[in-house]
């Protein structure tokens, strides 16, 4: 078998969406090209367009499905053609041996015998292995009706359609099942770099919003709170399109792609974490140090986590948002998911966080109270100071 009429699975994604991306370039190779975007994108468009799009991407998987299983066959050249799908070679055959793929949704073996009188010239009729019987069953009647009526030309006919009829190697439920699970990782990995803005959009701003909360007004420290939230962004932003060049992109929506991005994001607010509890010396010995970085952890983990499955929910749920507005919608909800994960991990993990200090190193908790008390009696000192100055 040529290696042309295999199919390429380069094995970095699911084998599923992969014999999917495969047969999709080879049966429109005008609108789809080499692009695995446009691939994705005819993916998750035509599992959720209608049941007859649907179907007709359950037909390709069940050549590839069987390709797959069967390594001495392959595709044939021309992706038009009306008679065969597959072919292989055999040592005892000059011609090859042929084959047609055919799926339906109800299973009908009614449905499936027409298709097989209409489309006679392939040797072998393949359907999904859950269907097999029915046919068959199907077949033998008419076998047995026309052998008691001396119809002897019928009869050939019909012991040549049962000799024809072969498994695809799967159910149709599976591939059914196989076409969702194809279409919500394409989505995922579309939805990725949106999903990575919200995630670093609340990590960028869940300081402020903490600060906000507690005290009606955002941190004095204007230059450092933009210049840390630009930080945090530009990190985000750089390991989010640095998963593109990993693997081939396959990282994107993944559980390795969410380690890298949000690794970057708790290592930059890691870093004026530091700068903000008074450098490496003083920051890890301080409590609130801590807390800070529980946050910060909670806050990624649940923006990159909620994010994804919101945007397939968008898409799946609605057709107005199969276009670009799904992966906005769940860059909203991993946003607001992030920041508020973020408030409650900082706070909620306050109590645990004294808890170990007080057993471990009550020295170091006392001595950040210190520092917390003479931080806010100067803030209290320089707003007297403030409202004692006269005005202009």
């Amino acid at each position: 078998m040529k290696p042309e009429a295999r199919p390429l699975l380069p094995g970095l994604r699911p084998v599923g969406l992969e014999l999917l991306e495969d047969a999709l370039r080879r049966k429109q190779p005008r609108t789809i090209g080499t692009s695995r975007s446009k691939a994705h994108a005819a993916i998750i468009r035509n599992a959720l367009r209608s049941p007859a799009k649907r179907s007709h991407l359950i037909g390709m998987l069940a050549e590839a499905t069987f390709l797959e299983k069967n390594p001495s066959w392959g595709y044939i050249r021309s992706p038009t053609a009306s008679q065969h799908d597959l072919y292989a070679r055999l040592s005892d055959r000059r011609t090859p041996l042929t084959a047609q793929v055919k799926t339906h949704v109800s299973g009908d073996p009614a449905l499936y015998a027409r298709d097989m009188l209409k489309d006679n010239r392939s040797n072998l009729f393949l359907v999904p292995d859950d269907h097999v019987d029915a046919l068959k069953a199907h077949w033998r009647t008419k076998l047995a009706n026309y052998g008691s009526s001396g119809l002897v030309s019928e009869t050939d006919s019909a012991r040549r359609q049962l000799a024809r009829i072969r498994g695809v190697g799967t159910s149709y439920r599976s591939m059914a099942s196989t076409i969702t699970d194809s279409e919500r990782y394409a989505l995922r990995e579309r939805s990725a770099p949106y999903i990575s803005i919200g995630a670093t959009l609340a990590m960028a701003f869940g300081p402020d919003a903490i600060h906000w909360l507690r005290h009606g007004t955002l941190d004095p420290g204007a230059t450092a709170r933009w210049v840390r939230a630009g930080t945090v962004m530009s990190a985000g932003g750089l390991a989010s399109a640095s998963l593109k060049h990993i693997a081939n992109g396959s990282w994107q929506g993944t559980w390795r792609g969410n380690a890298v991005v949000g690794g970057a994001l708790v290592i930059s607010d890691g870093y004026f974490a530091v700068q903000d509890f008074g450098g490496v010396g003083e920051a890890f010995s301080n409590p609130n140090f801590y807390c800070r970085i529980s946050g910060s952890i909670g806050g990624t983990s649940l923006a990159l986590a909620v994010g994804a499955p919101v945007a397939i929910w968008a898409t799946e749920g609605s057709v107005w948002f199969a276009g670009p507005y799904a992966p906005l919608v769940g860059a909203g909800a991993g946003f607001v998911a992030g920041s508020t994960a973020y408030v409650v991990g900082k706070v909620g993990s306050e109590s645990t966080v004294r808890w170990v200090f007080e057993t471990l190193a009550p020295e170091s908790l006392h001595k950040a109270e210190l520092n917390a008390v003479a931080s806010t009696t100067q803030d209290i000192s320089d707003r007297i100071k403030n409202l004692q100055q006269p005005r202009p």
